[in-house]
């Protein structure tokens, strides 16, 4: 304690007013001076200048730095590209060389987003103890967290959409973003941000792949991961749809074009076995509907002197052949659902002709309706089930969610596709 100042004849004791200026002095010394507003924009103008930073949150009191990799937001490549092409040295050489690049946010919307984000920022790790002291210090920017495996550019669209930054935001990013966005999210288990956005976003692709180049497997492919992890039963559903219908032969075949589905670590590795079982279904039923004519129906002319049953066999034959629908195997290997689609919807009315025979035959017991008629009943009836096709529910479940009555979608059962 210090001795109280005494005034002796109208005048302070100058013993203890030393004391007292000294200590003052002391305590003024170490006291770091508040920034004034000027001042504190200044340090802040050059922070930024120091490295490019993206600023979704001007008052942010965190930087995360992560590598810029261009092709995130690329085109995506021609069909005609290989997957595993082996990449050239001078490729290699630019992905390890990443420039590291910053987004300006707000700690506690991230820490409110994402619990991976709220265990590490809270201060029980080192990451919140540097936070807390970079607070303390508000002179020396922001606190620089490191996340050297998350991509620059979909952290930079999720900080965007956890701060309701969407001018930003774009309506449509292509697959590799959002691919990389489904990685990010996962890890830090923040998916449900995706419920709304990501629904826009995926409609917005289903609307366009079958009129644009970018109806590509490899497309769809990351589409159908991100709708997973997003946990989009709707938008699951068209995307599933959209594969089954534009991929050539198996999806889970050693010839598949889906390699994005093989063994990828945000889904289950039976995803491609389960839409084949969905698409084998549509074979059989497709198959039936091809030989029906040839198995089913009853032609008592064909063992008799009329050519009228022989001349509508050849005739379906002809016209099948023409269309691209034979040659096939049972498991359309060698086939696009959206191509037999399209063939059989366009077959004409094959009517069986008049009887040739000079004489009185049992063909008029033979059926007259169009030959082609099962075909173009299963091609009208089969975009009515695509919901079937790509339930979300009842691929976690197992079937099993349709009969509980859990699917988020109503679809039944393909029980006759060609009435």
């Amino acid at each position: 304690m210090y001795a109280p100042v005494r005034r002796q004849g109208g005048r302070i004791d100058s013993c203890g007013s030393r004391r007292l200026f000294r200590r003052l002095a002391q305590v003024k010394s170490q006291l770091r001076p508040t920034p004034t507003l000027v001042e504190h924009n200044l340090r802040f103008d050059a922070y930024e200048k120091e490295m490019e930073k993206n600023i979704v949150d001007s008052d942010g009191d965190l930087a995360l730095v992560s590598p810029y990799d261009p092709q995130t937001d690329a085109p995506s490549k021609n069909v005609s590209e290989k997957e595993d092409q082996p990449k050239s040295d001078d490729e290699k050489e630019t992905i390890a060389q990443l420039e590291d690049r910053e987004i300006l946010v707000s700690s506690k919307i991230l820490s409110n987003a994402s619990p991976v984000f709220q265990a590490m920022l809270d201060g029980r790790f080192l990451e919140g103890v540097q936070l807390s002291d970079s607070k303390a210090s508000p002179g020396q920017g922001p606190y620089r967290l490191l996340l050297p495996d998350d991509d620059f550019t979909a952290m930079l669209l999720l900080c965007r959409i956890l701060h309701f930054k969407f001018k930003g935001i774009p309506e449509q990013p292509r697959s590799n973003l959002l691919l990389a966005l489904a990685g990010v999210c996962d890890k830090y288990q923040c998916t449900q941000t995706l419920k709304y956005c990501g629904a826009l976003w995926l409609r917005n692709w289903t609307s366009s792949l079958p009129d644009t180049e970018e109806a590509s497997i490899e497309n769809i492919s990351r589409l159908l991961i991100f709708a997973y992890v997003a946990d989009l039963p709707h938008e699951f559903c068209e995307v599933a749809w959209t594969l089954v219908l534009y991929h050539e032969g198996p999806i889970a075949g050693p010839h598949t074009q889906a390699i994005q589905l093989i063994d990828h670590p945000l889904l289950p590795n039976d995803i491609g076995r389960y839409l084949d079982l969905k698409r084998l279904q549509f074979c059989e039923a497709y198959h039936r509907a091809i030989t029906a004519p040839w198995t089913t129906w009853q032609w008592t002319s064909l063992t008799s002197g009329c050519y009228r049953a022989s001349h509508a066999i050849s005739e379906y034959t002809l016209t099948l052949r023409g269309a691209g629908i034979v040659p096939y195997e049972l498991d359309l290997r060698d086939h696009k659902l959206s191509d037999l689609l399209k063939a059989a919807t366009n077959l004409p009315l094959l009517a069986v002709r008049s009887c040739t025979s000079r004489y009185n035959c049992g063909c008029s017991g033979d059926r007259t309706d169009s030959l082609t008629r099962d075909l173009r009943a299963l091609a009208r009836n089969i975009p009515k089930h695509k919901t079937w096709f790509g339930c979300l529910d009842c691929f976690k479940s197992g079937d099993t969610s349709n009969k509980d009555g859990k699917c988020r979608i109503e679809h039944g059962e393909i029980t006759n596709l060609l009435a």
